[in-house]
């Protein structure tokens, strides 16, 4: 797992909502689409995580618009061939599910206007345009973002708009069905904001046809994802070697008052190798706890211990600009906790 999903563990929380959440809220159907967003830090430095998971069912998406929120700020004056975050995918083909990582680089607007594929997809001229790769196996592949800051009637959507085109699955007889496409970007370039207070991405999702390679912009529905700011996950994890057992502890407010439900935790060798401990249940004041027996081993080890929130699909407040409504109105995750325990090897008898 890359980066993405090692420091956030966002893209199992937004498709494992999908799952877990059975019924959804529109239609008795589960969500055709989640938007979410978040912020993480980890070698390359802090960024912002965005992206969508769907059910898997329905659909798959030919176009997708991201609505920045205003109080975000980007920079849109990188040199093409920048570097400026990382990708990772999940998707269906005619073999299975896979899943991929890769770089976002900017590309160069300039040569947008005389791209038909580019036209296509986002007419006209663009601000800048970010290319998101990616490899799974064999399958090699990006998707381009063209992004604009927004004027108009449309700025009560959001300050900027981030527009992407997929390839339909019925193209070729191995796919991919994106269920999950995530962009983690570089804070310098998509920098978040500070002020306490919700912040309200919108995307836009037009589905194609299903079986067919033919865009519905009838079909065209709305997910929206509250930002809270700040909202934070903390946690402790240390090991009784006398009772063989591990205790992590920590809490979870949101705009500084506790909040309610689980957390989930995870452990395992690696932080890509993880299994599920527990899934405690939150206290009035926010706060969590759970022990688990551990087993000590022939040689000491360190244990990669996670803590990390779900969230579940909710109902739409208000009306949607798309044509079938908003299907989905949930909160974001905060950035999942990572905890690293120490293990000592089993004592001589």
């Amino acid at each position: 797992m890359g980066g993405i999903s090692r420091v956030l563990v966002i893209g199992a929380t937004a498709a494992l909502a999908l799952v877990l959440a059975g019924a959804a809220p529109t239609a008795g159907e589960i969500p055709q689409a989640q938007v979410f967003a978040g912020t993480y830090r980890d070698a390359n430095g802090p960024a912002v995580v965005l992206g969508m998971a769907t059910s898997g069912e329905g659909p798959a998406p030919a176009r997708t618009v991201f609505y920045v929120p205003k109080g975000y700020v980007l920079d849109l004056a990188r040199a093409p061939g920048t570097r400026i975050g990382e990708t990772y995918d999940a998707y269906l083909t005619g073999d299975g599910f896979a899943s991929g990582e890769g770089a976002v680089t900017t590309g160069d607007p300039a040569t947008l206007p005389g791209d038909p594929a580019a036209q296509a997809c986002a007419p006209g001229t663009h601000a800048a345009v970010w290319v998101a790769s990616y490899k799974a196996g064999a399958r090699k592949g990006s998707v381009r973002f063209y992004v604009d800051p927004i004027a108009g009637p449309e700025a009560s959507l959001g300050a900027y708009r981030l527009v992407a085109c997929f390839v339909s699955p019925d193209d070729t007889p191995e796919g991919p069905y994106f269920i999950e496409f995530e962009l983690g970007i570089q804070t310098s370039v998509l920098r978040p904001p500070t002020p306490r207070g919700t912040y309200v991405w919108r995307m836009l999702v037009t589905p194609y046809v299903d079986g067919s390679t033919t865009p519905d912009p009838q079909a065209t529905f709305e997910a929206r994802s509250h930002v809270l700011v700040p909202h934070v996950l903390s946690g402790q994890a240390r090991y009784l070697a006398k009772k063989r057992q591990l205790v992590v502890s920590g809490r979870l407010l949101a705009l500084g008052h506790a909040r309610r439900g689980r957390v989930w935790i995870a452990a395992g060798a690696r932080d890509d190798h993880l299994r599920l401990l527990g899934r405690p249940r939150l206290r009035s004041d926010g706060s969590y706890a759970l022990s688990a027996h551990v087993a000590e081993g022939r040689r000491p080890r360190v244990l990669h211990v996670w803590a990390f929130r779900l969230e579940a699909p909710g109902i739409c407040a208000g009306s949607s600009t798309a044509p079938a409504g908003c299907v989905d109105e949930s909160i974001s995750p905060p950035a999942s906790h990572p905890m690293r325990v120490r293990i000592p090897k089993l004592p001589k008898r």
